[in-house]
């Protein structure tokens, strides 16, 4: 495909020849072909553009989606944006040679040259000993190189790298030692600071920054006056043939212990005293990698890439602009050792001269074959180059560079490798990320978005940030750097002073060697990058509040026993040395005697979840002498807590609801004399499945009703708290169970005559469970009620053809029941069994839609989200993650949940939750379609599963008005939460994170207060233990005022209004009046309750409700449980 040449590539701003000569981007456009007529035959771009939609894309939909992200991603290019910036450059260009020649100093004394105003850009001056000499010439050249020339910017930071040559008279034999060539450079770049910053008319803006974060290489970035999309960074440069490259070997000391770098301020006598000479001289790997890249590598680079994307493989350009863009969605191309655009392309030429790509390729395959690259490499153990070692064996060896490197990719010269600054775990992070889109490009649900269009945020992403202070304590005397240690001096003089890049990497060997096994992943998040006035002192290089990234092995995170080697083994030493006094001999079960490491003895899960934080702060404390860690997987665990100050989450109640049910099931199963066989027993309530928000604690026979008195009110200043001490006697809830009979041609046809068969049922079996087990049961028509083991199961007879034969009366009563029934009998157990499986499967799933579902409810949401379809949302975050992995924490799973319902497209596509993998593409397709033709009939919130492909989950709730409010709450809770967790800092007092499970109440025209002391759910969740004395009698099962109240105000009111209330403890209703409710019409007889005469015409008498009549019968219909229902006058009506 050939590239159109564009006017801008003309701005290279030194040069001859053409776009295929040596010097790309000079020559002038080649003349356009004069069409041969309408029915020429198709060019070989068209036959090309039609093989690619036909072979290489799998839909014509993702040829079309892939054109038009990189006509969206690519800068505006218009005619007049583009000459402006050529005007810009070119007037830039002789600005920058016009600059007079100075003064020839000693380099020792070059800070004389600074023009006035304009600070040093270094954080350290030249040493008072050091040698060579220095003085200004105008650059010997001035060229554009960069991403701009290639056509690959992109449209989030559009740039042009202009790069000046420092002349050769600048220049000195040795000015490789000693930061002489970098002090050299700073200075050559304060000067032309000096001379741009009085060209206000053509800059609007001059700042320094760092070239890749490195603080040895600053460069400028200005903003031209008339051209402000653009902005433009001028690098130096210097000729290629300057030092000898086998003097920039990684191995090589080119910094002398006397030369150390002092920040401006910082007193070194003491230090200059030292007697260095007997010191053996200290390796600069990253030193000399930045000279190299000083010595032309960016003009060379250019060359590669330029004839790279113009004649062996055009694809190439438009592929790197699709790389960009997914690097910079997750952000990996930011912060120091980023894995920039740059890189992408010198990877796309590696594998271009490694054959893996050829001309034909589309550029959407070309990406795809750079991704299965990335996912598969292994550059921390085997490096790649782009040197040509077969015509030139005197190249230095990879392993010579692996001894200085974690990571290797050597460019074309053999020296230079280009991630010398790139850590071991952000390139475990790139490749994870690259693996993982892979995978998901090879689906076909619609990926394409998760990949390149969705931005990848790391509270999102991670599952636990892990913050410390890396400048809190004394690292350098700690055990990780002592404080003679040459690993500290060696940082100090390879980084420039700049210690803290090379400190991180070594405390995060540590945090991954405490956490091995642990975690998936373990990265740091990107600084943003540095930008400050020439005018201004450059910014301190001091280390400041660190943020990792954790994604946790969901299997072994929370494990509470570090298992080490045998008391007599050569490791046991190192064991120790490790984990210090932690670590103690321990006898297991198999007789063996081994050094462990045990965190909790608790058996809580609740506990449990605290091992990582306390691994961290342990091996941080004892190697770095860092104190205070904050991990943030658990913040809101407590929320569903046993108890004040508690951290058990009651998974262990649910277990004991489990094991109960599983023993009944198995004693009906040994009933005997019953007609027929039973064939199976289902649990169709949340506890079966582990997703029970307050799983109560089993009745123990004594009083629960005794008075525990809670000081803090539950409403102040109309905002809802989630948690408040007050006394109430706890629920009994019983869960629901269905139990099916084998089949038999003797059940009857009437509908009467199988209930009551079925409560001859009820009785058989609550007399053979008293007798042939000793449990009390309380039997009804339509149920049994069994006590076990504290806990009560309300057990259902269900008979398949039931259904049926209600469905054939078609009368409104029968089609009602047998919808219930259907929903109750069929529906909820199958869907309970399925979301039990994902509890099994992944372990965070259970917690986290606890979590979810405790927000819907404290935001007064109780009545109008079903909570099985907050556990599909849920369970949509585990099977279809993408851009992300599975969440591994609650905290993760519920900023998940607020970003799914805000990022899902509600009106247009239905959510598709794959429950076992069983919507192939075809039912995918059926449910699509039928969703998109009848779309105003479909639910507003449509979920669709194998199960339920018209989302009848969903049919009634949430209305309109709900789902707009549950949208809103959802972007205040996420944006919220996500400061809080960015500001969290070292010995501040954390913030309140609760605050987004605390809704606000002035949205309401009514709020009915309730007496506390009715509310039997006040304390769901809040008392671990029930003291007082054994009773003889049966606890009240299912009995909920509130639940009730709340059934009967909907009964009687909801054609006018609309009621919001917490099940879990909440005291208050809110009441939103349905407006159009309140319009007046016409009389009718049977039609005058609490409405009252408004006006009277000739022909109509018309009427409208009374709200202060509704008010007094709601206060009427909850005597002994309403305490006062307050108006909120200021709510619009």
């Amino acid at each position: 495909m050939k590239r159109k040449q564009n006017k801008k590539q003309s701005a290279v701003l030194e040069g001859k020849g053409s776009r295929g000569g040596q010097d790309p981007g000079l020559g002038p456009p080649p003349a356009k072909k004069k069409p041969s007529g309408l029915y020429k035959p198709p060019t070989h771009e068209e036959l090309q553009t039609l093989k690619e939609t036909e072979s290489l894309f799998r839909t014509n939909l993702i040829k079309l989606q892939i054109t038009e992200l990189i006509s969206e991603v690519k800068p505006n290019s218009s005619k007049e944006a583009s000459e402006a910036l050529e005007t810009f450059l070119h007037k830039l260009k002789s600005e920058l040679s016009s600059i007079k020649t100075t003064e020839r100093l000693k380099l020792s004394e070059g800070l004389r040259l600074l023009p006035k105003m304009i600070k040093y850009p270094l954080s350290f001056p030249p040493s008072p000993n050091i040698k060579g000499h220095f003085e200004f010439s105008p650059p010997s050249k001035i060229k554009v190189t960069g991403s701009y020339l290639l056509e690959t910017n992109l449209k989030t930071s559009p740039n042009v790298n202009l790069t000046v040559e420092i002349p050769r008279e600048c220049l000195q034999e040795k000015d490789y030692m000693n930061y002489r060539v970098f002090h050299k450079r700073a200075l050559y770049l304060s000067i032309i600071a000096g001379h741009l910053i009085k060209k206000r008319k053509l800059i609007s803006s001059l700042d320094f920054t760092y070239d890749l974060n490195y603080p040895l290489l600053p460069i400028l970035t200005l903003t031209p006056k008339d051209s402000s999309q653009f902005t433009v960074y001028i690098h130096t440069t210097i000729p290629a043939d300057t030092f000898p490259l086998t003097k920039l070997l990684p191995s090589k000391s080119n910094v002398r212990r006397f030369a150390r770098p002092f920040p401006f301020g910082e007193k070194e006598e003491e230090e200059r005293e030292c007697d260095h000479e007997d010191l053996p001289p200290l390796p600069t790997p990253h030193y000399n990698s930045a000279i190299l890249l000083e010595m032309g590598s960016r003009e060379k680079h250019l060359e590669e890439l330029y004839s790279a994307s113009a004649v062996d493989c055009p694809s190439i350009t438009e592929a790197t602009l699709l790389c960009k863009t997914w690097l910079h969605q997750r952000g990996l191309d930011q912060g120091y050792g980023g894995f920039t655009g740059f890189h992408a392309s010198m990877v796309l030429l590696y594998l271009l001269r490694q054959r893996k790509l050829n001309h034909f390729m589309s550029s959407y395959q070309v990406f795809r074959i750079f991704l299965q690259f990335l996912a598969n490499s292994n550059w921390d153990e085997r490096g790649i180059s782009l040197g040509d070692r077969e015509n030139y064996p005197s190249l230095p060896s990879i392993d010579e560079f692996h001894s200085s490197f974690p990571i290797v990719f050597i460019d074309s010269s053999g020296y230079l490798n280009l991630t010398a600054h790139t850590s071991l775990h952000q390139y475990h992070a790139l490749r994870q990320e690259a693996g993982l889109c892979h995978a998901l490009l090879d689906k076909s649900d619609g990926s394409f978005g998760s990949v390149f269009l969705k931005p990848v945020k790391p509270v999102l992403k991670y599952d636990a940030l892990c913050k410390f202070d890396l400048s809190a304590g004394n690292i350098k005397g700690s055990p990780l750097f002592d404080r003679n240690s040459d690993k500290w001096e060696e940082l100090v003089f390879d980084f420039g002073g700049w210690v803290w890049p090379g400190v991180l990497d070594e405390v995060m060997r540590v945090i991954d060697k405490g956490l091995e096994g642990r975690v998936q992943l373990i990265s740091q998040l990107p600084v943003k990058r540095n930008k400050w006035a020439v005018t201004a002192v450059s910014p301190t290089l001091a280390g400041s509040d660190v943020t990792l990234g954790l994604i946790f092995n969901t299997e072994r995170v929370y494990e509470p026993l570090i298992m080490g080697p045998p008391a007599d083994s050569n490791e046991a030493s190192t064991f120790r040395s490790f984990w210090g006094e932690k670590s103690e001999l321990r006898r297991f079960p198999d007789g063996s005697i081994n050094e462990a490491v045990l965190w909790t003895e608790e058996k809580g899960e609740g506990e449990k979840r605290n091992v990582p934080r306390l691994i961290i702060d342990h091996i941080l404390k004892r190697h770095t002498h860092i104190e205070g860690v904050v991990l943030t997987h658990n913040t809101l665990d407590s929320l569903l807590s046993s108890g004040k100050g508690s951290i058990d989450t009651r998974e262990g109640v649910s277990v004991g609801v489990v094991n109960a049910f599983i023993e009944l099931s198995r004693e009906l199963r040994q009933l005997k004399d019953l007609p027929l066989e039973i064939a199976t027993v289902k649990g169709a309530s949340p506890i079966f499945c582990h997703t029970e928000v307050h799983p109560p604690l089993p009745w123990n026979g004594k009083s629960s009703s005794k008075v525990r008195s809670l000081p803090l009110p539950l409403v102040q200043d109309h905002c809802l708290h989630p948690s408040c001490d007050v006394t109430t006697p706890t629920l009994t809830p019983c869960f629901h169970v269905v139990m099916e009979m084998e089949a038999s041609g003797k059940w009857p046809d009437s509908p009467d005559a199988i209930d009551n068969i079925k409560t001859a049922f009820y009785l058989s079996i609550s007399s053979s469970l008293r007798k042939q087990h000793g449990l009390i049961t309380g039997t009804s028509k339509d149920y049994i009620d069994i006590l076990k083991k504290g806990y009560v199961f309300r057990l259902t007879i269900f008979y398949l053809r039931e259904v049926s034969i209600l469905n054939d009366l078609r009368t409104p009563q029968s089609l009602s029941k047998a919808k219930g029934l259907e929903k109750d009998c069929i529906s909820k157990p199958l869907l309970v069994s399925t979301l039990n499986g994902l509890h099994n499967q992944f372990p965070a799933y259970s917690l986290g839609t606890r979590l979810c579902k405790k927000w819907v409810c404290s935001h007064l949401l109780t009545n109008q989200i079903p909570d099985e379809a907050v556990e599909l949302l849920v369970a949509h975050l585990f099977l279809h993650p993408g851009p992300y992995l599975v969440p591994g924490s609650s905290v993760c799973v519920l900023l998940r949940f607020f970003d799914l319902l805000l990022s899902h497209d509600w009106p247009r596509d239905p959510l598709l939750v794959d429950l076992n993998n069983q919507l192939n593409d075809e039912t995918t397709s059926e449910i699509i379609s039928s969703f998109s033709k009848d779309r105003e009939r479909q639910p507003l919130m449509f979920i669709a599963t194998p199960l339920d492909h018209t989302s009848k989950l969903t049919k009634d709730r949430p209305s309109a008005p709900v789902m707009g409010r549950l949208l809103t709450l959802a972007k205040a809770s996420l944006n919220l939460l996500t400061n809080q967790i960015d500001s969290l800092q070292i010995g501040r007092e954390s913030p309140d994170f609760k605050q987004i499970f605390r809704s606000p109440l002035t949205d309401y025209h009514l709020l009915i207060h309730l007496d506390e002391s009715k509310v039997p759910r006040l304390q769901t969740g809040r008392v671990s233990s029930v003291d007082g004395h054994h009773y003889s009698h049966l606890p009240i099962v299912q009995f909920d005022p509130v639940h009730l109240y709340v059934q009967a105000l909907e009964s009687a009111y909801s054609n006018l209004a609309m009621f919001f209330y917490d099940k879990h403890g909440g005291s208050v209703i809110g009441v939103l009046w349905k407006q159009a409710a309140f319009k007046p019409h016409p009389f009718k007889p049977n039609g005058m309750q609490c409405r009252v005469t408004i006006s009277k015409s000739e022909s109509k008498l018309l009427v409208a409700p009374d709200k202060e009549v509704i008010i007094s019968d709601m206060m009427i219909l909850g005597d002994g449980l309403v305490r006062n229902i307050e108006v909120l006058e200021t709510r619009p009506s």
